[in-house]
């Protein structure tokens, strides 16, 4: 297999990166893994680099070694080569084969190291036994993703009381991008590991992205009760609809439960953690007996693959 390797040079690394490259390591490995910032330049775009999408977020630059490579391949190959304008750039050369564009590379004065990619279909380039190597020119000085999300008002901070949230969540009706933005949260809090199911619970709930089909969130009455001993805390309930406020702020809205053996378990439809956590107010998640998310990875990361089936 020819080796191509690539420079890349990273600008800044958001959401979307991670989320790519959270589920692609976890179809390769067959496992769901935390990632490096060594995965994030390995791993995105998994598909094709294209300047106009990824080169706000990081650099393509290629070698004469890997120009003169990628040469010899178009006259054995018959692939067209093409002298294009390409974006910003004007002196381009585009390679192509039968099946499309493999590779657009563009000369530019404001790098040493070599040609700027301004794009590259690395799924097509695989097809055709092209390795394509991806190297980080400022390897000594990456940053650790949870460094680089870390968000000083997402820490945890010691609360003066804690509130229980019961919670039941329905792993088989997760898919691997609800765990990626569920790893994502975690980075915010300068947390750099697997989601368990309470790490999922908090994401879910604090997004408010309540219902049967990910995630059933309960909490007591006689708990929240408990808080006017320290709040202000208002209700009002209409037609089985429960709206409590803390010190003047809509903090949670909740449904009694018909027929519940205990009248007083109602059943979260919408909360404000920031409400709580404002007033100092910690929640205290219970797992009423979940399944393991992780018991469930293999039958999604199953499911994923087919959503990549044809660029893996």
């Amino acid at each position: 297999m020819n080796a191509l390797e690539i420079l890349v040079r990273i600008k800044r690394i958001v959401g979307d990166m991670v989320k790519e490259a959270f589920i692609v390591k976890a179809i390769k490995e067959g496992s769901i893994m935390s990632l490096s910032t060594e995965d994030i330049i390995n791993l995105y775009p998994y598909n094709a680099y294209d300047y106009r999408v990824d080169g706000k977020n990081m650099d393509y630059i290629i070698g004469e070694d890997s120009v003169a490579l990628l040469a010899d391949l178009a006259k054995i190959n018959n692939w067209p080569i093409d002298n294009i304008k390409y974006a910003e750039f004007n002196d381009c050369i585009s390679i192509s084969s039968n099946e499309g564009v493999l590779t657009v590379t563009c000369k530019d004065k404001t790098i040493r190291e070599g040609e700027r990619v301004a794009y590259l279909d690395k799924s097509l380039m695989r097809k055709y036994g092209i390795d394509v190597k991806i190297r980080s020119i400022d390897s000594e000085s990456l940053i650790p993703l949870e460094k680089v999300f870390e968000n000083p008002t997402s820490i945890v901070v010691e609360s003066l009381i804690t509130l229980p949230i019961y919670f039941v969540i329905n792993p088989t009706h997760l898919g691997l991008d609800v765990l990626a933005d569920t790893y994502i949260y975690l980075l915010t809090k300068g947390l750099n590991r697997v989601p368990t199911n309470t790490d999922t619970a908090e994401y879910l709930i604090s997004t408010n992205k309540l219902g049967d089909t990910y995630i059933k969130a309960y909490v007591l009455k006689e708990d929240l009760d408990t808080l006017r001993e320290y709040f202000d805390v208002k209700f009002d309930e209409k037609n089985g609809i429960v709206e409590y406020s803390i010190n003047g702020e809509h903090a949670l809205t909740a449904t009694t439960i018909q027929g519940s053996i205990n009248p007083g378990l109602l059943k979260i439809s919408w909360i404000d953690l920031e409400i709580f956590k404002m007033n100092g107010i910690g929640i205290n998640l219970i797992d009423l007996g979940s399944t393991n998310i992780l018991d469930c990875s293999g039958m999604l990361i199953e499911r994923t693959k087919e959503e990549f089936r044809g660029i893996l």
